[in-house]
């Protein structure tokens, strides 16, 4: 009778203790290039930007701060990123000759607050976006050239839904977004234009 009963006593904590939150904890996200892709295009006070090449990646890493239970996930949190662009950016000014426009090796970091994420996964966030890296280059046909560094500049803050769910022994995000990166020097000002969507895993 005691073996009985002990062994129902430890099937009972067992069950309590598997329904227990576990503390929210950093987790870190390889994003994945082949599907974070993005394109981008620029407009500006003397005119649009012709790109070079439309088409970029996104690598890197993300870390979030993830709440799960028994019953899955049930709040996140962006905390930072290492983010890389590939390729660079580049273009001219409305299809003129000569590098116009240059964002060269740019880094990106992400954060948020914490946010609700709902037992199919889904969950709407405000992302906050900015440089870690990169140089902006503006040579324009009106007006004197400039150079400026880009680590600590932000984006525009965006609302983004997107989806954080188990998948066997993965943890997925994928969040389509929108980025805006507004500008100005001088004689230049304007806005870059990046469609696309963040795409990364951790295993559990």
């Amino acid at each position: 009778m005691r073996s009985i009963a002990l062994t129902v006593t430890l099937v009972s904590l067992a069950a309590f203790a598997g329904a227990q939150a576990v503390a929210p904890a950093p987790e870190t996200f390889t994003l994945r290039p082949t599907a974070s892709r993005f394109t981008w295009s620029a407009t500006t006070n003397q005119g649009p930007i012709t790109t070079g090449q439309a088409a970029f990646a996104v690598g890197g890493e993300l870390q979030l701060e993830v709440s799960m239970d028994a019953a899955g996930i049930h709040a996140a949190r962006f905390l930072r990123s290492d983010a890389f662009v590939r390729p660079d950016l580049s273009g001219t000014f409305s299809g003129q000759q000569g590098t116009g426009f240059a964002v060269s090796h740019p880094r990106l970091s992400f954060s948020s607050d914490a946010f609700p994420v709902n037992p199919d996964g889904t969950f709407t966030t405000t992302l906050n976006v900015r440089f870690t890296n990169g140089r902006l280059q503006v040579a324009p046909p009106l007006g004197p050239g400039w150079l400026m560094v880009l680590d600590g500049q932000s984006l525009r803050a965006v609302v983004v839904s997107g989806t954080l769910r188990q998948d066997g022994a993965i943890l997925r995000l994928d969040v389509p977004i929108v980025l805006d990166y507004d500008f100005g020097f001088g004689a230049v000002s304007g806005t870059v234009h990046m469609p696309g969507a963040l795409v990364a895993g951790m295993r559990l």
